[in-house]
């Protein structure tokens, strides 16, 4: 059930009694979720919000956003989904699309809808942790993997370092199939035993690998370093001091009712379990995947990374360690990375057409995606859970398409 990247609001019983049949169902559904996902103009005093306009943008155009994310729904690219956009730290669009569930039965979306981010934790919460650790003086990106995980060793993997993980070219294998290796759970250790016994693809440095396993021993290392579990250290070090209240591991079960359901396991549709079996397997956190959050708490983590790493009047991150870690640090064969952050390669085409090579972002696979423009001071979130009901959603031309209308939309 894993895949790697190549891309609680409650209606009341008389609507969901509302008798819909044949093809009005949808659109009737459709109507019922644009009525459930309007939310007061208030209700959200995270980020102040502004008329487009009055940040050099064009209501009329982002308008096509609704058309984009209709037609995308219509084709079954995705139930449904919510789109942010950010400009000149102020929100201009927000708004949530199309259905939170198709089956058993539809459900009706909302602005809060927390979605299973996987491969966003890498970014999110695994390189946001390394580097406040750097800041803290307690690693350097240049630190052998082995002086945290001495049984990381044999062939280049003595010389492999922090950053080698960060960018992908550790030369470790993208993904192993461990859910299926070792199905009994609580398999961390035995998965960390199992990378350090992995011959790696190509030798150090040398190529641009996007691995899950490289982020796997990123994790282990936050979790060594600091003494605490990866969950428990991110909502202490960056998702509190942020506010990203609805931002967690394994979400509790009165969250579980907000949250977008991905496909089934053991016939049962995933709802607040991690999706990703390598992650489901470690007990629902790992450095790689596994985290749930909303778009709102993910336009702070955004606007704080366009802000160089200010949060209201707090410094989460240095504007230095923010300009590294969203600047190039390797060309491989012409696949330009970050630290974490994708900047130019195979998985940047959400970037869409317009927007500057200084742009930067990330997807996950289960049909999330953060792309930031410093140079525009602008962000886009969408959040989707493409691969429910059956894994067979894509929504990868449809990033790419926010991403043009929005950049379009910047007319100063």
């Amino acid at each position: 059930m894993h895949h790697t990247d190549s891309q609680g609001m409650n209606a009341g019983k008389k609507i969901w009694q509302i008798p819909i049949h044949g093809k009005t169902s949808f659109v009737w559904w459709i109507v019922i979720a644009a009525i459930f996902s309007f939310q007061p103009a208030g209700s959200f005093a995270k980020l102040p919000r502004a008329k487009p306009e009055k940040v050099g943008m064009s209501s009329h155009h982002l308008r096509y956003i609704k058309e984009a994310m209709d037609e995308a729904i219509q084709n079954k690219k995705a139930p449904g989904g919510v789109v942010i956009v950010l400009r000149n730290g102020h929100i201009v669009y927000r708004s949530a699309f199309g259905l939170k569930a198709l089956e058993p039965e539809p459900e009706a979306i909302s602005i809060d809808t927390m979605y299973d981010m996987a491969s966003l934790t890498k970014v999110v919460t695994t390189t946001s942790m390394i580097m406040l650790l750097v800041q803290d003086g307690k690693l350097r990106l240049d630190d052998p993997v082995s002086q945290f995980i001495p049984e990381y060793t044999g062939a280049d993997k003595d010389k492999t370092t922090l950053r080698h993980l960060l960018t992908h070219t550790s030369g470790l294998p993208p993904f192993k199939r461990y859910f299926e290796q070792f199905p009994e759970g609580d398999a961390r250790q035995k998965i960390v035993a199992d990378i350090c016994e992995t011959t790696l693809r190509t030798k150090l440095g040398e190529q641009f690998i996007y691995s899950d396993l490289g982020f796997i021993l990123l994790g282990e290392i936050i979790e060594r370093v600091t003494k605490m579990g990866l969950g428990e250290v991110a909502v202490q070090r960056l998702f509190q001091p942020l506010g990203m209240k609805d931002t967690m591991f394994n979400p509790p079960e009165a969250r579980k009712p907000r949250c977008a359901p991905t496909e089934k396991r053991d016939g049962k549709f995933l709802r607040g379990e991690v999706h990703d079996g390598n992650a489901w397997v470690q007990n629902g956190v790992s450095g790689h995947a596994g985290l749930f959050s909303t778009a709102d708490d993910l336009a702070i983590f955004c606007q704080m990374l366009l802000n160089g790493g200010r949060h209201e009047k707090r410094v989460i991150l240095s504007p230095l360690t923010v300009k590294a870690m969203t600047s190039p640090q390797i060309n491989a064969n012409d696949e330009v990375r970050g630290l974490g952050w994708d900047i130019k390669s195979r998985y940047s085409y959400l970037r869409g057409d317009l927007f500057s090579k200084e742009s930067y972002g990330h997807t996950g696979w289960t049909g999330t995606s953060l792309w930031l423009s410093p140079r525009d001071k602008c962000a886009i979130i969408l959040l989707t859970n493409r691969n429910h009901p059956d894994g067979k959603g894509d929504v990868k031309r449809l990033r790419a398409i926010i991403s043009n209308i929005v950049a379009s939309s910047i007319i100063k």
